[in-house]
Formats: C-alpha cells, sequence, structure tokens
C-alpha cells in the first residue's frame, strides 16, 4: 500500500460499498439510512473530485509523455489497489450499516461477493476512465500546438549535374609534351 492510494481508496471505497449494498440487498432500503443522500453526495464528489485530479495531473504532464498510454500508466499509479479497494469498500460498508435502522440480514458471503465484485468493476471502469482521459488529454495538448503542414511544396531546382569529363577538360593540357618530340 503506498500513500497516494488512500485518497482513490477512499472516494473509490464509498462508490463500491454504495454498488455492493445495491447489489446484495436491492432496492430494498437505502444504506445509511437517514444519511443516503449525504454518502450519494460524498461518492459522487469524490469521484468528481478524483477525475478533476487526474484531470489537472494529466494536463501538467501530458508534454513530457511521448503518447497516452504512458500518460495512462502515469495516472494509474494513483489508483487503489484491488485488495486495498476491496478493504476500504468494506469498511464504507459496515459504516453505513452501523447508521442504518435494524432490518434484516443478508447472507455474508453474499455481501462479500457483493464487495469483491463491486471493488473490481469501480476499478476496472477507473481505469478505463483514466486510459480515456489521458487519450483526449494528448490528442487535445498536441493538436493544439503541432506545426502546420502544408498540403504542397515547392519544386526548388538543382543545377544540372555537370559529367566527369567536363571538370577535366580544363587539365588537358596541363602536362608537357610526351618526350617523344623532344628529340627531333
Amino acid at each position: 500500500m503506498r500513500a497516494r492510494e488512500l485518497p482513490g481508496a477512499v472516494a473509490l471505497g464509498l462508490l463500491a460499498s454504495l454498488l455492493a449494498h445495491t447489489a446484495a440487498y436491492g432496492g430494498g432500503h437505502a444504506m445509511g439510512g437517514a444519511y443516503h443522500t449525504a454518502l450519494v453526495a460524498g461518492a459522487a464528489g469524490g469521484a468528481l473530485g478524483a477525475l478533476i485530479a487526474a484531470l489537472s495531473l494529466a494536463w501538467a504532464s501530458a508534454g513530457r509523455a511521448l503518447d497516452g498510454s504512458i500518460l495512462a500508466a502515469r495516472l494509474r499509479a494513483g489508483l487503489p489497489s484491488w485488495p486495498l479497494l476491496t478493504l476500504a469498500a468494506t469498511a464504507w460498508f459496515a459504516f453505513g450499516e452501523t447508521l442504518e435502522a435494524h432490518h434484516d440480514g443478508v447472507a455474508i458471503p453474499l455481501v462479500a461477493a457483493a464487495l469483491v465484485a463491486s471493488a473490481y468493476v469501480v476499478l476496472f471502469f477507473a481505469r478505463m476512465a483514466l486510459s480515456f482521459l489521458a487519450a483526449i488529454v494528448i490528442a487535445i495538448r498536441v493538436d493544439a500546438f503541432a506545426p502546420r503542414l502544408s498540403t504542397w511544396q515547392r519544386l526548388t531546382l538543382l543545377p544540372a549535374p555537370v559529367p566527369r569529363h567536363l571538370l577535366r577538360a580544363d587539365r588537358r593540357y596541363a602536362r608537357p609534351p610526351p618526350s617523344v618530340f623532344a628529340g627531333a
């Protein structure tokens, strides 16, 4: 467990616990009783806050990333691990159940399975959202500051190459005549 995973575990854990409570109990009663609205608002605010933090981190570090996959990997480092998210969801679930009035219970294995599955689903969608966010940020940053490429190119005329034998023409008579004519 790393310290940078804790804020994501708290925010996404509440969301996963609400999802697990809905899966386990259905629409029979609301999680948290009278505090249900506050829990839902907290989950929505935590998820939105995590998204805004990831967006600002992505925008700030997009210049140093070559493509969206590198940026997404950097952003995913702040997401909690699956066991940590399951633990946070379990803690939120237990907290929500203490706020409720007494009601009929559900089998503990069903609640455990709902918590594990909801933590997996929330983490899966969080990873997908960060990958999508990284791709969007890279697309915006690259297109906004890319130089304009022209669709045509001016033809530049190069001088015609001169044959090699013409280059040696001025040196043709640079030697003295053969010695055959010297003695005659």
